[in-house]
């Protein structure tokens, strides 16, 4: 528990359906001011990112009293959400995990699609990719899904099963 000494409670408000909270003079994150972040020049692009003017930040170093924001390199303009922690701009797709934001190498983003609604699998090009990792094993032209799950995935190709990425009989 911290004190949180200038907040101001008359305009203190919750910012949609996020993490973020602000008063008139500070944005706060999870409870903690965000240093260097003026609440009336941001916009929330989901829960981990906020855009101010033309550049897109995530929270980081959220260790101290204060949050941090740090500059990612993104075309702010064109970032959005797709699906399950995947993002993507007009030039590249990206895995949000554990505080940080990757970009998927050798993506097309006009060719990346979910293989399944909700699902942790995508194809891009000739790849399939499961949480941002490239399946390097799997036959792209027949692989299928067969049961999905939090703790586990089931998946088939021509010539094999795989659970957890491994070979299975």
């Amino acid at each position: 528990l911290h004190r949180l000494d200038d907040l101001d409670i008359e305009t203190y408000q919750n910012i949609s359906m996020t993490r973020y909270k602000k008063d008139k003079n500070n944005l706060y994150f999870k409870w903690k001011k965000v240093k260097g972040a003026n609440p009336d020049d941001i916009e929330i692009i989901e829960n981990n990112f906020i855009k101010i003017k033309n550049t897109l930040y995530k929270i980081s170093d959220f260790e101290g009293k204060e949050a941090e924001i740090e500059p990612l390199s993104v075309d702010a303009d064109t970032f959005e959400e797709i699906d399950n922690n995947y993002y993507k701009d007009k030039n590249h797709v990206y895995f949000y995990k554990d505080g940080n934001l990757q970009k998927l190498k050798n993506t097309n983003v006009k060719n990346f699609k979910m293989l399944k609604e909700s699902s942790d699998f995508w194809k891009a090009q000739s790849n399939i990719y499961y949480k941002a990792y490239k399946l390097e094993q799997v036959d792209k032209d027949s692989f299928e899904i067969l049961d999905e799950a939090y703790d586990g995935s089931i998946v088939k190709d021509k010539n094999s099963k795989y659970y957890h990425g491994e070979r299975i009989k």
